[in-house]
C-alpha cells in the first residue's frame, strides 16, 4: 500500500460516493412513488367507502322516514278513530236522552202507563202483580217471571233495537 496515489484514491471514492448518492437518490425516488401509489390508493378506497356509507346512510334515513311517516298515519287513523267513536257516543247519548224524554212525557201525558198495564197482562197472564215506579214506568212479576217496563228499558228497546 505503499504505492496509494492519493488523487486517485480520491477519484475512486468520488465514483464510489456518487454511484452510492445515485443508487440513494434512485432508491428514495422509488419509496416516495410507491408511498405516493399507496396513499392514492388509500385515499381511492377511502372516497368508495365514504360513498358507501353515504348511500347506506341514504338508504337508513329514507327507511327511518318511512318508518316515522307510517307510525304517524297509524297515529293520526287512531286519533280519528277515537274522535268518530266520541262523536258516535255522544250522538247514541243524546238520542238516549232525547228518547227517554219523549217517554218520560208520554207516561204522564198519555195513556202509555195503561198501555203498559195491558201488555204486563198479556205477557205475564191476569194475576201479574205490578209496581209502579212514579215516573219511570212499571214493572210486573208473576209466577217468577219478571218484565220490566220501566223507562231506561223502553229506551234501550227504541234505541238498540
Amino acid at each position: 500500500m505503499t504505492d496509494l496515489d492519493a488523487p486517485r484514491v480520491r477519484a475512486d471514492l468520488a465514483t464510489v460516493r456518487s454511484a452510492l448518492l445515485s443508487a440513494a437518490e434512485a432508491e428514495a425516488a422509488a419509496c416516495v412513488a410507491e408511498a405516493e401509489r399507496a396513499a392514492e390508493s388509500v385515499l381511492a378506497q377511502a372516497q368508495v367507502r365514504a360513498s358507501e356509507i353515504d348511500r347506506e346512510a341514504e338508504a337508513a334515513g329514507r327507511a327511518d322516514a318511512r318508518l316515522r311517516t307510517a307510525i304517524e298515519r297509524r297515529q293520526a287513523r287512531r286519533r280519528a278513530r277515537r274522535m268518530e267513536l266520541a262523536t258516535q257516543r255522544a250522538i247514541y247519548d243524546e238520542l238516549r236522552t232525547r228518547v227517554r224524554e219523549v217517554l218520560a212525557r208520554f207516561m204522564a201525558e198519555s195513556d202509555l202507563r195503561t198501555r203498559l198495564v195491558a201488555r204486563a197482562r198479556r205477557v205475564l197472564g191476569p194475576e201479574v202483580a205490578l209496581v209502579d215506579m212514579p215516573g219511570d214506568g212499571l214493572v210486573g212479576r208473576a209466577g217468577g217471571k219478571y218484565l220490566d217496563l220501566g223507562l231506561e228499558v223502553m229506551t234501550d228497546r227504541a234505541v238498540d233495537g
